[in-house]
């Protein structure tokens, strides 16, 4: 899967369309849109109308607001500018509150499971994506730990469950590896975006015996004495 990264407002955004397109990317990931929305609010249409002038599926971040109560969520829309996939952080920053489901992109054939705020942190949230047959793992607005830390991090995702996997930090910082756990490249495309090429991975989730880890989902027993 060929993904552009972009960085800057909405202006510089439909300026970097062009290059990105050209390029060949598959999907652009925009940075947090401001203020807080339903998920069929003004900047999903205005967003949702650039991927159709593009041609280009397009997924971005935003707070969003639903019964009066805030979420970190992620939505794609698809290259027709029609919505693709929704999803709201399940391990989110303290003030908002945790979405509840897990969302893989049906964007064949790449797939992406995505990952939120403190998902990655988590790996049964990545597993749990492979397992539903997420074929590569978005992680946007991860924690922006140490440069080491993070590297190993995005390769242990990435190994553990045979899915190629990319982080972008809220601090700026994007990170890609393969299925195997090796870095990917990054290359600049013009001011402001990044290109990353994630090839794909053997999907080695799909050969673990899921069924052997459900105690991971139960509630604790009351501890005695």
């Amino acid at each position: 899967m060929r993904l552009a990264v972009a960085t800057g407002t909405k202006a510089r955004v439909e300026g970097m369309t062009a290059p990105v397109a050209g390029w060949g990317a598959d999907l652009l990931l925009l940075p947090r849109q401001p203020g807080e929305e339903p998920s069929d609010g003004p900047t999903a249409r205005a967003l949702g109308d650039l991927a159709a002038a593009a041609g280009l599926a397009v997924a971005w971040t935003f707070v969003e607001r639903a019964d009066g109560v805030p979420y970190l969520a992620l939505q794609v829309a698809a290259a027709d500018g029609t919505a693709l996939a929704h999803y709201r952080a399940a391990h989110p920053d303290p003030g908002l509150a945790p979405g509840s489901w897990l969302t893989v992109v049906p964007f064949d054939p790449h797939r992406p499971g995505l990952l939120l705020a403190r998902d990655p942190l988590d790996p049964e949230t990545a597993r749990a994506l492979a397992l539903a047959g997420a074929a590569s793992l978005l992680a946007l607005e991860a924690p922006p730990l140490d440069g080491d830390l993070l590297d190993a991090l995005v390769r242990v995702r990435a190994y553990e469950n045979g899915l190629p996997c990319l982080a972008w930090t809220t601090g700026g910082r994007v990170v890609a590896a393969t299925g195997e756990g090796r870095p990917v490249p990054l290359e600049r495309l013009d001011d402001g975006l990044l290109g990353v090429l994630l090839p794909p991975g053997p999907g080695l989730a799909r050969e673990r015996r899921a069924e052997l880890f459900q105690i991971l989902a139960r509630e604790p027993e009351p501890r005695r004495g």
